[in-house]
């Protein structure tokens, strides 16, 4: 079987990442995940997310919504990452410590903030800080995790897997 482009169908399942071959490759089937980051050197995942009041980034240049605390966390004018207190205890963190951050990609530095709602293998971070520029409201404050996101892509539908970035936290 060839592909369109005449390359052989299994060379194109190969660089999109599919392990399954044959009619399998077809046909709706379970594809293991992929990370970037082994878990044995990055035990958590990154999941991040948009608070309301950046609006995805938008708002870090408007003071008022700076000023709105974050739930459940409280966090203002700065960013933060969610971390369970039971691992945060087992790391020697304690609510609002510096932290740092770091996936096989970089590293960045933030505040810990404990949240009992936080799996213990994940810690959350909001986007919409850490912006080089945007205004005299936004411009260096806090961290932007996608600086340290890879780029990995679900190779079945073809989606950005944002939830691919492993990383581990060390006190500042």
């Amino acid at each position: 079987m060839r592909a369109a482009a005449g390359k052989p169908v299994d060379e194109l399942l190969k660089k999109l990442g599919v392990a399954a071959r044959g009619d399998r490759a077809f046909l709706p089937h379970y594809e293991p995940p992929r990370f970037i980051g082994e878990e044995k050197d990055f035990p958590f995942h990154l999941n991040t997310f948009k608070p309301a009041t950046s609006a995805g980034s938008r708002g870090a240049s408007q003071p008022h919504l700076q000023e709105v605390p974050a739930a459940p966390v409280g966090q203002k004018w700065d960013s933060w990452v969610e971390v369970n207190p039971k691992v945060a205890k087992q790391l020697g963190i304690v609510d609002g410590d510096w932290v740092w951050v770091e996936s096989p990609l970089g590293k960045f530095k933030t505040q810990a903030r404990l949240y009992p709602g936080a799996m213990p293998n994940v810690v959350n971070m909001p986007m919409g800080q850490g912006h080089k520029a945007y205004g005299r409201w936004a411009q260096g404050r806090g961290a932007n995790p996608n600086q340290i996101l890879g780029e990995e892509r679900d190779g079945l539908a073809g989606f950005v897997a944002w939830y691919a970035t492993r990383v581990r936290l060390s006190k500042a």
